[in-house]
């Protein structure tokens, strides 16, 4: 199939608070192909997740990108795991739009696991793990916001990815005090062309250039080809 789409961005630079390892292991693999005479530089996303909320601005982070540009019929293998992490950070968008802090903790999404709430703290900063003892519908996990003076950088929560050995800011939400945000993760993931560096972040409300959609879900580990054609469309397999 072939696709058309696009993103806007801001520049998120990542230092990640880390919990424990991840509850679950699984890998996904994105093989991308340059079929176009001219030289492509790749980079991929995460999807947004699903929320209980209509926010007014979706964040996703450039989690991986090639070093440089891949001439016609080079490629390059991007891989993210399937574990399941709540994840927050700090960014100024509109004025220095980077990440001072990400916090990220592993979390299931399996009925009675007991770590599917999490209470996300601005201050120490960090997550707690269900804290309030309750369990959430199966296939999602929650993360609650305590009330608090939000400072003059704005917070997003949402999914952490793990790519290798580190975990990074996958996608989410600003967050309000006294919120009580509900996650249905997902295992889509964009690709796209273009210069943007990972730990930058792209917003699904505003976009504009090239992306396909790598969708995984309901596989275990597999390997998702993906084709830049001469005309500028996509092809996935």
């Amino acid at each position: 199939r072939r696709v058309h789409g696009g993103y806007r961005y801001a520049v998120c630079v990542q230092r990640n608070i880390r919990a424990s390892l991840s509850l679950r292991m699984a890998h996904f693999n994105i093989h991308v192909v340059n079929k176009s005479p001219n030289p492509q530089r790749f980079f991929i996303f995460s999807d947004p997740p699903n929320t209980n909320w209509n926010a007014m601005s979706v964040w996703s982070n450039v989690l991986s990108a090639s070093y440089g540009r891949l001439a016609q019929n080079s490629s390059i293998q991007f891989g993210v795991s399937q574990n399941v992490y709540a994840a927050a950070c700090y960014s100024n968008i509109s004025h220095n739009p980077t990440v001072e802090q990400l916090a990220s903790v592993p979390v299931s999404i399996e009925e009675g696991s007991g770590t599917n709430s999490v209470l996300f703290n601005p201050d120490p900063y960090g997550f707690l793990t269900n804290p309030f003892n309750r369990e959430v519908q199966p296939g999602w996990f929650e993360i609650v916001v305590p009330n608090f003076s939000p400072p003059g950088q704005l917070i997003l929560v949402g999914i952490g990815i793990g790519t290798g050995d580190d975990v990074l800011f996958g996608a989410g939400i600003p967050a309000q005090p006294g919120q009580t945000v509900n996650v249905q993760p997902v295992m889509r993931f964009h690709v796209s062309v273009g210069d943007l560096q990972p730990g930058t972040l792209v917003n699904f409300m505003s976009r504009g250039n090239p992306t396909v959609l790598v969708d995984f879900t309901g596989l275990g580990a597999v390997t998702k080809n993906v084709e830049y054609n001469p005309d500028g469309s996509w092809t996935v397999d």
